[in-house]
């Protein structure tokens, strides 16, 4: 993993008499928005239960560690064997489905979302089957972390960097303001954006850039 500090010494060259603390929190901040707009970090979460008791799974709790962050579903498979769920919106449901929120089974077969990181799984299950249904999601960085992967910085180091800049240069009445300077910077990250989400869909050239948890 990359610590975040790699970036600071560039950055405070432009941005002289800026404390490190505004530094970080610039580059965290805009680490969190490149990472969300363009969705680059995708993988699978650890595989659980199709359960009877959870027809409703909290996506975000199922994040690696404390420094990762669930921003949103991708895609749901079985395991057993590796079919996608098929996504339905609620009304989809409504009209297809009469009482679908009690309608049960034997294998997860649909999902729908409760929100960007929660997901409802259809029908409800029969009976427990271990470690059936697997999330590929979005990931992200926690509001605390101060890593990323090293293949992001390596890749995304100078959009990063962009990012920050701007971020910094708009605030007002300090030693390293400059709206002129502020304006261009942000350009160059929201194109670096634009770039990196066109590398996502066309999977980086390269066969996907997934990453497992818990051995699924």
């Amino acid at each position: 993993m990359a610590d975040f500090s790699s970036l600071y010494p560039e950055i405070a060259i432009e941005v002289p008499g800026c404390p490190e603390l505004l530094i970080e929190a610039a580059v965290r901040r805009a680490i969190r928005r490149f990472l969300r707009e363009s969705e680059i970090w995708r993988g699978d979460l650890a595989a659980v239960d199709f359960d009877p008791a959870v027809s409703l799974i909290d996506v975000a709790a199922l994040a690696p560690d404390a420094d990762t962050a669930v921003l949103g579903i991708d895609m749901v498979r079985r395991v057993s064997d590796g079919k996608p769920l098929t996504f339905m919106a609620r009304v989809e449901l409504d009209d297809d489905i009469a009482d679908w929120t009690k309608e049960t089974g034997t294998k997860p077969s649909i999902y729908t979302l409760e929100s960007p990181t929660s997901a409802r799984i259809v029908p409800v299950a029969d009976a427990t089957v271990v470690g059936e249904i697997v999330f590929r999601v979005v990931f992200g960085v926690a509001s605390t972390s101060t890593t990323i992967p090293d293949w992001i910085f390596d890749e995304y180091d100078e959009a990063i960097r962009y990012g920050a800049l701007s971020n910094l240069m708009k605030t007002p009445g300090k030693d390293w303001t400059d709206v002129n300077l502020a304006i261009a910077h942000g350009n160059l990250f929201e194109a670096s954006i634009v770039s990196a989400s066109s590398d996502k869909g066309a999977e980086f050239g390269t066969p996907d850039r997934e990453v497992h948890y818990g051995g699924i």
